[in-house]
């Protein structure tokens, strides 16, 4: 048997907020340099270094990555800071896993009242995001009870006829 491993690294949408609190501390960097410059050294230079400081964590230290990854019948997910700081969010057993839909997929409606189902919510925050190496929204992909990968990309009726060839 042939082991493959699927890793799909999700960049965080940047807000508009982040953007531009970006180019507020940019213009207050470059008017306080240049009011430094002019008017008095001395009193302008100290907010200079501050703003240009926090300019610099807003636009060179914020870098938000979730990485998925499958691998041996288990997905893994982990959040990655500035290219350098990995830290794992959660881990599922394939076992474990009825389905893995998008945010919304109103295809598993029926499940979603079900007590004998757990749901876990582990999401980019970015509803455009391709999760788990998907091409499409919205998108699904069925697991059996072993773990094994029996169907990608359903819609409408083709999902419910699966998941109920599946439970039978």
């Amino acid at each position: 048997m042939i082991m493959q491993e699927k890793l799909v690294i999700v960049p965080k949408k940047t807000t508009g907020g982040h953007k531009a609190g970006m180019i507020a501390f940019f213009v207050l960097t470059c008017l306080c340099l240049v009011l430094s410059m002019f008017v008095s050294p001395v009193m302008f230079l100290v907010p200079t270094i501050i703003f240009g400081v926090i300019w610099y964590l807003f636009a060179f230290r914020s870098e938000v990555e979730y990485e998925y990854t499958y691998y041996d019948g288990d997905l893994r997910f982990a959040k990655i800071r500035n290219k350098a700081k990995r830290k794992k969010i959660a881990y599922l057993s394939m076992d474990d896993v009825l389905t893995i839909a998008p945010k919304g997929d109103r295809s598993i409606y029926k499940y979603e009242n079900d007590r004998s189902v757990t749901v876990k919510n582990i999401a980019s925050g970015n509803a455009g995001a391709k999760l788990y190496g998907v091409n499409s929204i919205p998108a699904t992909v069925l697991v059996d009870q072993e773990g094994t990968i029996v169907a990608r990309n359903l819609r409408g009726d083709a999902i419910k006829s699966k998941l109920n060839e599946l439970l039978k």
